[in-house]
């Protein structure tokens, strides 16, 4: 009895410092300075005393449970713990400094004309979307068994060859299969080649795919929390973060969410670190029962939700494939199904899938 005593005189002791050094409305004017870009190291700080002053409450919340003089308060705590994530993904309206554009239009004509991003591995996509740019979020989404992965490693591959005698970096953080795998079916990627071919001369494949930008990709492997997905924006600041399956991250959301909100509440997590880290995200994801066996898959064929994850990206790009008919063996039908890149032009194309190779060439 006598620890709680002391625990309790220390946590009564916190939070009297915590009432005259932050009262909380006057923080979140302080958080809005923070937020506003000024003053960027005190953001985390900021946070933390936030996160504290919640701790405070649960912990007086839990006291008398361990004094053993009340019971059933797990479920307000829950709520407390709600509320703080609530208000970290969104902070309060106090807390938003709005900013009107002020660039010029040479300024403007650079920066969305001019400055055109790393390119695809198809023409078509560099046609219709543009390059890939940092603080850009946007979804590749297919059924089972049609080649999103491998689409994905396509495109990691033409990224790296063009940032190869850069600085930046790309991460491709996956949730299913192993990094050694995944890494392996890039190296076919890179190099054009399949399992036999690269076996057949190993030496030579370790050369000519470093010579190809291989070491500007950085391949994980159990990426399966956005606190993950964060870790990686802080330890790389990547160009580009390719996330498969980007629907199966976790995210805690509020206990009465469905599954509809939890993915738009996800999506919005991954639109907002875009453009807080200056990344371009490119998420990959299963498409619906719908999607089988269907040339061209529109924004309704992505699986798990109905139009909370649509209404965040930036592009959209579904694949396609006839796997019922012989005569088809092999393409794949791409439809941007969503483009607020360059003059918003949506886009059908047919491309041929090399899966031994992990090649993709247009049709």
């Amino acid at each position: 009895m006598n620890s709680i005593f002391s625990f309790k005189i220390a946590i009564q002791t916190f939070k009297d410092n915590l009432k005259t050094t932050l009262i909380l409305t006057g923080l979140f004017g302080i958080m809005a300075v923070i937020y506003s870009g000024m003053f960027p190291s005190f953001k985390d700080l900021l946070e933390q005393l936030v996160e504290k002053h919640y701790a405070t409450t649960i912990i007086n919340e839990l006291l008398p449970v361990m004094e053993g003089n009340k019971s059933g308060v797990l479920h307000n705590v829950r709520g407390q713990v709600d509320t703080y994530i609530s208000m970290m993904r969104n902070p309060p309206r106090e807390s938003v400094v709005l900013r009107p554009c002020d660039l010029s239009v040479a300024q403007m004509v650079d920066q969305e004309v001019n400055f055109t991003g790393i390119g695809w591995n198809l023409n078509t996509l560099n046609e219709t979307i543009g390059g890939v740019r940092r603080g850009t979020l946007g979804l590749v989404y297919a059924f089972v068994d049609s080649g999103k992965t491998s689409f994905g490693l396509s495109c990691v591959a033409s990224f790296a060859q063009q940032l190869m005698d850069t600085g930046d970096t790309i991460v491709y953080a996956g949730n299913e299969e192993s990094a050694s795998r995944t890494s392996f079916r890039l190296t076919q990627a890179i190099l054009g080649q399949s399992r036999l071919e690269i076996a057949d001369d190993i030496e030579g494949a370790e050369r000519r795919r470093r010579e190809l930008g291989y070491n500007r990709v950085k391949v994980l492997d159990a990426v399966t929390h956005v606190d993950h997905v964060r870790m990686i924006l802080d330890e790389w600041h990547p160009y580009v973060l390719v996330i498969d399956q980007a629907t199966k991250v976790g995210l805690e959301a509020n206990r009465n969410t469905n599954e509809v909100g939890v993915q738009r509440e996800l999506f919005n997590w991954y639109r907002e670190a875009a453009k807080e880290y200056q990344c371009a995200i490119l998420g990959l994801a299963q498409g619906v029962g719908e999607a089988e066996n269907k040339k061209y898959l529109n924004l309704s064929d992505i699986y798990g939700s109905r139009v909370g994850i649509q209404g965040e990206l930036d592009y959209a790009i579904g694949i396609g494939r006839l796997s019922d008919d012989a005569r088809y063996d092999g393409i794949r039908f791409i439809h941007v199904s969503k483009n607020k890149m360059l003059d918003g032009q949506l886009q059908k194309f047919q491309v041929f899938f090399d899966h031994q190779k992990c090649m993709w060439t247009e049709v």
